[in-house]
């Protein structure tokens, strides 16, 4: 009985892995892509106002509002704890 196995690839100087190269080029251009695209700033990072619900659930999940300048407004359910 014969057992087959896949040959053993060693990657060296004069064999270099073919995919490489494009992996290095993948990751510049998602780096190139985050740096001039801006996505590392926050352009309405200025907060303008927040809300937060009054009446909450049984459990005290309530609703917090931030407001943004540019009219943007970010919803998040929390827990409401009565503050002093």
């Amino acid at each position: 009985m014969t057992v087959r196995t896949r040959p053993t690839i060693v990657w060296t100087l004069d064999n270099p892995c073919p995919i490489l190269p494009i992996m290095i080029l993948r990751l510049a251009l998602l780096i190139a892509l985050c740096v001039f695209s801006g996505f590392g700033e926050d352009q309405g990072s200025k907060l303008l106002g927040k809300w937060r619900s009054v009446t909450t659930s049984k459990g005290g999940i309530g609703a917090l509002l931030d407001f943004r300048p540019d009219g943007r407004f970010e919803y998040i359910p929390a827990a409401i704890v009565p503050g002093r």
